[in-house]
């Protein structure tokens, strides 16, 4: 469902241990070329994390969060009309500790925001977790 408090982006599902990350943005603006963005876990946000980030530089990201035991992440090129280079896999390792693993969720107030490098290029930059 798309919603204006998630900056128009569209999250899928209440829960799983398996996820799938995505960016896009209006294709008639071009590519983006840099900026990073944070995700969250129940109420935990990671560091800062790029726009062109490998799936290294995910789970570490993610193993920063004090209920992710281990995560292993498959990177993939982005479809072309993404306009952002890659798309993620995210599958969490274990057990997680109040039940079922949460929704990842991209925090709205740091999205595109000062709090991570502003991404540059394109425009309407949008997050897809399923």
């Amino acid at each position: 469902f798309d919603n204006t408090q998630t900056c128009g982006s569209t999250y899928i599902g209440e829960s799983s241990a398996l996820q799938y990350v995505s960016f896009s943005i209006d294709i008639e603006s071009g590519p983006v070329t840099e900026g990073s963005y944070q995700l969250m876990l129940d109420q935990e946000v990671t560091e800062c994390i790029s726009y062109n980030a490998s799936a290294r530089d995910i789970e570490i990201a993610l193993q920063g969060l004090n209920n992710v035991v281990g995560v292993n992440v498959v990177v993939s090129k982005a479809s072309r009309g993404s306009q952002f280079p890659y798309q993620y896999k995210i599958m969490f390792v274990g057990e997680y500790a109040y039940g079922e693993w949460p929704a990842l969720r991209v925090p709205t107030q740091t999205f595109g925001s000062e709090v991570c490098k502003p991404f540059v290029g394109g425009v309407n930059h949008k997050v897809n977790i399923i």
